[in-house]
């Protein structure tokens, strides 16, 4: 199970954005696109979806996306103990 630990709630437009994309995920839907500015919440938004999903998914990133992960949270030991995610990134995979 997908444990979401943040001291943040999704606000503005996220909690609506959340449900379509959840509600997509479990209904099979094949393709989905989150649009968003850099800071806007885009990679908050999509770990709630995993969380609401709750199914093994597979985080795929290109090097770039992957630094800026790490220059956002250089020390690992932020992570909770249960954390085997270390980085989150932007292309996400749902198992069926």
């Amino acid at each position: 199970m997908f444990e979401l630990v943040s001291e943040y709630a999704p606000a503005g437009d996220q909690p609506q954005a959340i449900a379509k994309l959840t509600e997509g995920v479990l209904s099979g839907a094949k393709h989905q696109v989150l649009l968003g500015v850099t800071g806007s919440g885009k990679t908050f938004t999509i770990a709630n979806v995993i969380k609401n999903v709750n199914r093994p998914t597979l985080v795929i990133s290109h090097n770039s996306v992957r630094r800026d992960a790490s220059n956002s949270a250089p020390n690992s030991r932020q992570q909770p103990p249960t954390a085997a995610l270390q980085q989150f990134n932007k292309h996400v995979i749902f198992a069926p």
